[in-house]
């Protein structure tokens, strides 16, 4: 099933053990600051609590649909089992369904509104509406799984992972 908002789950495997695991979560997490300031001293910015942490990379620069990372630590065998799910601010989540929501209602008011008319006279306007929830599921899409890659990529470098599922 396609989802609306996206979000990314996965397991990454580490040799380490869970409190070492969290030591370096630590390490490269600094609180959360109330107003963005472009001068990071860590990678992640956040709250590493035991074994579960809610942070986000630190960049230089606007990127909205960034992903904010959950994630919980478990022993496993071979070391440890991280997993982690990753999702939009929830007021640009919102924001996104709004406008997605928006986009939709027009093009179902434009079909409704094909069947009283000329079907050429509105098709202009189909075209515009599906053209728009194309392009807007693409640029959120394409912006949260690039970010979302970064971030994965450069935990699994920190906690020397690798993916599991």
């Amino acid at each position: 099933m396609v989802k609306i908002i996206p979000t990314y789950e996965c397991v990454l495997e580490s040799r380490k053990k869970p409190d070492d695991v969290a030591v370096a979560l630590r390490w490269a997490t600094e609180e959360p600051k109330m107003f963005k300031q472009y001068s990071w001293k860590r990678e992640f910015s956040g709250l590493v609590e035991n074994r579960h942490f809610r942070i986000v990379q630190n960049i230089d620069y606007r990127n909205s649909f960034q992903p904010f990372i959950d994630g919980c630590v478990e022993e496993s065998e071979s070391g440890s089992l991280i997993h982690v799910k990753m999702a939009m601010h929830p007021l640009i989540s919102f924001f996104c369904l709004f406008f997605f929501g928006g986009i939709v209602l027009e093009f179902l008011f434009e079909v409704i509104q094909s069947f009283g008319e000329d079907f050429l006279i509105r098709l202009p306007f189909l075209v515009i509406s599906t053209v728009l929830i194309a392009l807007f599921q693409l640029m959120m899409r394409g912006i949260f799984y690039s970010s979302a890659k970064k971030s994965i990529e450069r935990l699994k470098d920190l906690l020397f992972c690798y993916d599991l599922k």
